[in-house]
């Protein structure tokens, strides 16, 4: 009956929050971060939320195209399901088992406090790891705060503050996230992946460079996607 109020509840206040037309308000500010909370403490005993409440990847397909010859540098792994390497084995959803005090751990994270979600990061990237991450980033940003942000300079990693991309190179992309056609020179590491969900074109997992923090993925479909820039290929 307790679970069956709480839906109620919070399914109301994610209405009123999508709602408002000032959410950027303090009201609305509170809002959005009490519905964090309790869509944090929902998922830690409710599969049902943690069902509807966890990003749901966009399913985009292309036409099949001749593949790109991968250069003397680049490879192809598949994301692993299982930690193998010390860094997986030391991602925060690997060394706690018990799914009810991670929940509670993501209930805490803040843009201002973020060393949770980057105690989830591994390199490489652990299905369950970026599955949490994307998790993370939906509680915190609701999906929209870096998308239409448009502020010129550099933008850096959250975590090292190493410089990632430039804001003359980020677009209006399909996803829910940011998106940048390239990054800085040398400022991130890549790895192609095999078979990344329903994907037609080239994907690369991509890290931070100094502190291999996980960023996300580069799709090579830039140009299908609506990027017109002369220079318009790779999809960050």
């Amino acid at each position: 009956k307790m679970e069956q109020v709480d839906d109620f509840v919070l399914q109301n206040r994610i209405l009123i929050l999508l709602c408002s037309s000032d959410a950027t308000s303090a009201t609305g500010h509170m809002e959005r971060t009490s519905c964090q909370r309790v869509a944090a403490n929902l998922m830690s005993v409710c599969p049902r939320w943690r069902n509807l409440l966890a990003p749901q990847s966009r399913e985009w397909t292309q036409n099949t195209k001749k593949k790109r010859v991968l250069g003397n540098n680049e490879h192809i792994i598949i994301p692993a399901e299982m930690p193998i390497s010390d860094s997986q084995k030391n991602s925060l959803v690997h060394r706690i088992h018990d799914r009810t005090t991670i929940y509670a751990l993501y209930s805490e994270v803040t843009l201002e406090d973020r060393s949770t979600y980057f105690d989830v990061s591994c390199f490489p990237i652990t299905k369950e790891a970026e599955n949490d991450m994307e998790l993370l980033s939906d509680l915190v940003t609701w999906g929209e705060r870096f998308t239409q942000c448009w502020d010129i300079g550099v933008y850096a990693c959250a975590r090292c503050q190493s410089p990632l991309y430039h804001s003359s190179d980020k677009w209006s992309g399909p996803c829910v996230w940011p998106s940048w056609r390239k990054s800085i020179k040398g400022a991130v590491a890549f790895s192609f992946v095999k078979n990344y969900n329903t994907y037609k074109c080239d994907v690369a997992e991509v890290y931070c460079k100094n502190c291999h923090l996980f960023l996300g993925h580069k799709f090579d479909d830039g140009i299908e996607k609506g990027d017109n820039h002369p220079e318009a290929r790779w999809r960050h």
